[in-house]
């Protein structure tokens, strides 16, 4: 396994985070359109990529309340993860994230989330919270927030 870095995100890491994003979400939108009729998934999902991409222009923007982390193994972008925190709750929440699916399997994920997990305590949170989702596609991210000391689990 390679020694990961991690850093705040800057404009010029968009291009490989959209990169990143629109190839480590395929198969979670392609589950979502599996799951419900063609009619549906077209007027439900239609602007999905178009929301998530703004999603990153947006976090990548240092006056917003989510933070965006930058993943960088061997000197390359290998994935992000946003995430903020509400001190006065002592709340902290991972927002969107991926590892690049070249990447994936090789414990990157629960690297990255441990690492998010400290910057948030550093930040004033007591407990963290995730809500990955339940399909088949987000199977790996579930192993890995476990891997990372998630704990409980409260079904939807």
């Amino acid at each position: 396994m390679s020694r990961l870095s991690f850093r705040v995100s800057v404009s010029a890491d968009l291009p490989m985070l959209q990169q990143i994003r629109r190839a480590a979400f395929a198969p979670s939108f392609a589950g979502f359109r599996e799951a419900v009729s063609e009619p549906v998934a077209a007027r439900e999902f239609s602007d999905a990529d178009r929301l998530q991409a703004e999603y990153l222009r947006e976090v990548c923007d240092s006056d917003c309340p989510t933070r965006l982390v930058v993943v960088e193994a061997e000197g390359q972008v290998i994935g992000f993860c946003g995430y903020r925190v509400d001190p006065q709750r002592g709340r902290g929440e991972i927002d969107r994230n991926a590892i690049a699916p070249s990447r994936q399997g090789r414990g990157y994920g629960t690297q990255m989330y441990r690492y998010v997990i400290d910057r948030m305590r550093e930040a004033g949170a007591v407990h963290v919270k995730v809500s990955p989702g339940g399909d088949t596609a987000h199977a790996g991210a579930r192993a890995a927030y476990r891997k990372a000391s998630f704990e409980k689990s409260i079904p939807s």
